[in-house]
């Protein structure tokens, strides 16, 4: 089964009309011997993602796979740092300049499966993780945070709707883009 810990929680606040600071939820990921970072927070966090990796006793150098949830850069800023990982995406997987482009979902592992979940933008994906707690669905910006109910940066509400009622339906945890990870109560 694999392992997932919340590097850094992500946040997002208004600062002003129109104006806001954001940064992505890093998610560490942990199967078949591989570390997986889910989404590398917003360019300027470079020294606090260094930082919780060497908590991990990690750095950089030892990420074998970066999934990017969308491209957006408060979720892809950091992505420098990682310089011998496999990046993955909705759409393709790439290390270096060669690129192989894919459609719809992706075995990363054996416990991490990337699946399209597009609303907030068409390219997001979310990664189902089997964990010995349950299966937990790290999302992106599907989720903002365990309150969003919200449908502002959407780009298809339609989509996205569908997109939350399909995690909700199998997600045990949800590890959402700008906060902590939250239980999935049914019923």
């Amino acid at each position: 089964m694999a392992e997932v810990k919340i590097l850094l929680k992500g946040y997002f606040k208004w600062i002003e009309k129109n104006k806001c600071k954001a940064s992505s939820t890093i998610t560490l990921i942990r199967d078949e011997n591989k570390n997986i970072l889910f989404d590398t927070g917003n360019i300027g966090e470079e020294e606090k993602l260094i930082k919780a990796l060497k908590k991990e006793n990690l750095t950089p150098e030892d990420i074998d796979i970066v999934i990017n949830s969308h491209s957006h850069p408060d979720h892809i800023g950091c992505n420098h740092l990682f310089k011998r990982a496999l990046f993955i995406n909705s759409e393709s997987t790439f290390r270096g300049d060669e690129f192989t482009l894919r459609k719809g979902s992706y075995e990363v592992t054996k416990n991490v499966k990337l699946i399209p979940t597009p609303g907030h933008t068409d390219e997001c994906c979310s990664a189902l993780v089997k964990t010995q707690k349950g299966l937990i669905v790290v999302v992106g910006d599907l989720f903002w945070s365990s309150q969003d109910s919200r449908l502002a940066f959407v780009k298809n509400e339609k989509l996205l709707k569908k997109s939350r009622a399909k995690i909700i339906k199998v997600a045990d945890y949800i590890v959402p883009g700008h906060a902590g990870m939250f239980e999935v109560i049914k019923g």
